[in-house]
């Protein structure tokens, strides 16, 4: 029986060594994760600057209210290290993204729509010349 409690002891000492070297390693990872993050966060941010300078004017003035409201309302304290700062971000910033993408379509369909009509090319082909087509 004594023999057995020193190798209890023995595998304690070495799990207890085992979880202090993968707490160490955990922490480095938080790390690293945090900073891939991070890097990836102001990634998407400049994608969102960029996708706001390239709209036309008109685009972003109509959608720039309810954004710089949304901005606004967030209740972020950097201190504290919250990870549901870091979700909000990252939540407003796909919503950001969302929405410029969506007006970036807008504006190529008018675009295209007013190339179509300044090349004087009609919309629809003529139910006569369609017809005329199938035969």
């Amino acid at each position: 029986m004594n023999s057995e409690r020193v190798n209890t002891k023995g595998d304690d000492d070495r799990l207890t060594e085992e979880l202090v070297c993968e707490l160490k390693l955990l922490r480095t990872l938080v790390r690293e994760v945090g900073e891939s993050f991070i890097l990836r966060s102001e990634g998407e941010i400049e994608a969102v600057l960029s996708h706001i300078e390239s709209l036309p004017r008109r685009s972003v003035r109509r959608e720039a209210p309810l954004m710089l409201r949304e901005v606004h309302r967030l209740n972020l304290k950097p201190r504290k290290g919250r990870f549901k700062d870091l979700k909000e971000i990252h939540r407003l910033v796909e919503e950001f993204m969302e929405t410029l993408v969506e007006l970036q379509g807008e504006e190529c369909r008018q675009e295209a729509g007013r190339k179509r009509n300044a090349s004087g090319a009609p919309d629809q082909i003529p139910a006569v010349l369609a017809g005329a087509e199938r035969t």
